[in-house]
């Protein structure tokens, strides 16, 4: 493994290292700073099958970045006085029943800060989109069969199905189709697909046009050509926390679509996506001027791999090499030598490098997600066994052998 000093660690160097050394067919990174696009570069290859490299005009599947979009719409709606956040959203839309009668307590805040009590989708239906305008309408109408998790306003639990619910507010209120109102009024070129999770998850783009999405954000809502998306104020009540989420200090508190938190020492602000085959990370360091947009075409790698090294060097600090993924090493042995040769090269790597190497456990899962998609179930349990030999604690790697019917078979790894 290469070991960068500070001084010889240029951007395109870091990211070119990323693609050659790690997972991604594909990277495309977007830097603003002081009040200017600092940096913007696609390296990689956009289609494995074809070998075309990744372009400038490239457009990558931001899947929950979406939420800060639809976040800032309905703040502009509150601005104009055509939403208030403390309403029922029933308000806005009549029709939106549930069995659990708690559902008329649901307001539009709740829903944004994600302590509606409204439970996450677990079918999102990619197999079977639908593309008219009504699609929306039609979805929310059918959420009367889910009860509610909790009390609204009671606790944070993130859900999909809750800024859906916004998305409709935003076209019945504002009068156009949620895409429509991205294209023509706000955003200008964002493209978003018209489907029923356009709101959660289905907005594409680029790097270049985020950088104009966080020059906006960073400089308070004042948006390209002086549009003013939002009034300073209306960051006050956007970006202040609402509920603590336990997931983690870069991520420790929710506000009105974007999570808040700290990176040392530092407030940050931030929302990242994620679906079948992209990633997508969306950071802002306000008090710094700083923002980072980073877009992958693949979904079984940690991006902050990539997104906090690079913020770090633009902050100027002292990088002395880039760590590489513990799964995919392990992954990768088991899957050629078997799940025993992969223990004895982890145990090897925590004793001799560990500081080279990160390890969390969601990517064991992404990888052995893709590897039974494509019908390798018996890598995906040799793996899996190393997992759970590795993070002995976590229940959801320990939830998927069980679901893989392990019990009766041998553990490899013990």
């Amino acid at each position: 493994m290469h070991t960068y000093q500070k001084k010889d660690l240029p951007l395109d160097t870091m990211i070119t290292d990323f693609i050659k050394n790690g997972p991604f067919p594909a990277l495309a990174v977007g830097i603003v700073k002081d009040n200017q696009v600092y940096f913007t570069g696609e390296y990689g290859t956009a289609n494995l099958t074809t070998g075309d490299p990744a372009v400038r005009s490239m457009l990558f599947h931001q899947a929950s970045v979406s939420k800060t979009f639809v976040a800032t719409a309905v703040m502009q709606l509150v601005e104009c006085g055509k939403v208030k956040l403390d309403s029922p959203i029933t308000t806005y839309l009549s029709y939106f029943q549930m069995e659990d009668k708690r559902y008329q307590d649901i307001t539009v805040r709740q829903l944004l800060n994600h302590t509606s009590g409204m439970p996450d989708e677990e079918d999102y239906a990619w197999d079977r989109p639908e593309y008219d305008e009504q699609s929306l309408e039609r979805y929310v109408k059918n959420i009367r069969r889910y009860k509610l998790l909790s009390e609204p306003g009671t606790c944070f639990a993130y859900s999909n199905i809750g800024y859906e619910i916004l998305g409709d507010l935003i076209a019945k209120v504002s009068g156009m189709s949620f895409e429509q109102l991205y294209e023509n009024q706000y955003f200008y070129t964002v493209r978003d697909a018209i489907q029923f999770h356009g709101p959660s998850s289905t907005l594409y783009t680029n790097v270049e046009e985020m950088c104009q999405y966080m020059l906006m954000h960073l400089n308070q809502g004042r948006a390209k050509d002086g549009f003013n998306a939002l009034q300073p104020g209306t960051y006050d009540e956007m970006w202040k926390p609402h509920a603590a989420t336990a997931y983690g200090q870069e991520n420790s508190q929710i506000g009105l679509g974007w999570f808040l938190g700290e990176y040392k020492g530092r407030r940050i602000l931030s929302h990242s996506g994620w679906d079948t085959g992209f990633l997508s990370d969306l950071i802002l360091l306000p008090d710094d001027n700083i923002a980072i947009s980073v877009m992958t075409n693949c979904d079984y790698v940690w991006l902050g791999s990539v997104t906090y090294p690079i913020l770090d060097q633009i902050l100027g600090m002292d990088i002395r090499h880039i760590k590489q993924s513990m799964a995919h090493k392990v992954a990768s042995i088991a899957v050629s030598q078997g799940a025993e040769q992969a223990m004895k090269e982890y145990h090897r790597i925590t004793g001799m490098e560990q500081d080279k190497y990160y390890a969390v456990d969601f990517e064991f899962m992404r990888i052995t997600e893709a590897l039974r998609w494509h019908g390798h179930e018996d890598d995906a349990f040799r793996i899996l066994t190393c997992a759970a030999a590795i993070f002995p604690e976590s229940e959801s790697i320990s939830g998927r052998l069980q679901e893989m019917g392990t019990m009766g078979r041998n553990n490899e790894c013990n």
